[in-house]
């Protein structure tokens, strides 16, 4: 009989917190996180904050797993930013011209 428990499987257990271990055809543990979780295997898995821009809210985009605001660092020097549905929206202030993704300069 084959036992699904950790133990069972890696009777000395060299994975992180929330890591499954499983051993390979050489006997060898090979840890991994479940799925739907990132992180080092061997140190700590954790379940993201997001997992696509659906999980925040309109104003803010999925980063590596965090709900951030997308207009920061996506906008050239002196440009403004808005969000709409999780994309950054960049313009030159009224007042000023010039590409918005690289620099606004008063008119």
């Amino acid at each position: 009989m084959v036992s699904n428990t950790p133990h069972a499987q890696c009777p000395d257990n060299p994975c992180g917190i929330e890591a499954s271990c499983r051993l390979n055809s050489a006997g060898i543990p090979v840890c991994s996180c479940p799925f739907g979780y990132l992180g080092d295997p061997f140190k700590e898995c954790v379940r993201p904050e997001c997992v696509s821009d659906g999980d925040c809210t309109e104003f803010q985009g999925c980063r590596k797993g965090k709900c951030v605001d997308p207009c920061i660092y996506s906008c050239g020097t002196n440009a403004a930013c808005s969000t709409k549905h999780h994309v950054p929206v960049c313009y030159c202030p009224e007042g000023s011209t010039g590409s918005p993704f690289e620099r606004c300069d008063p008119l």
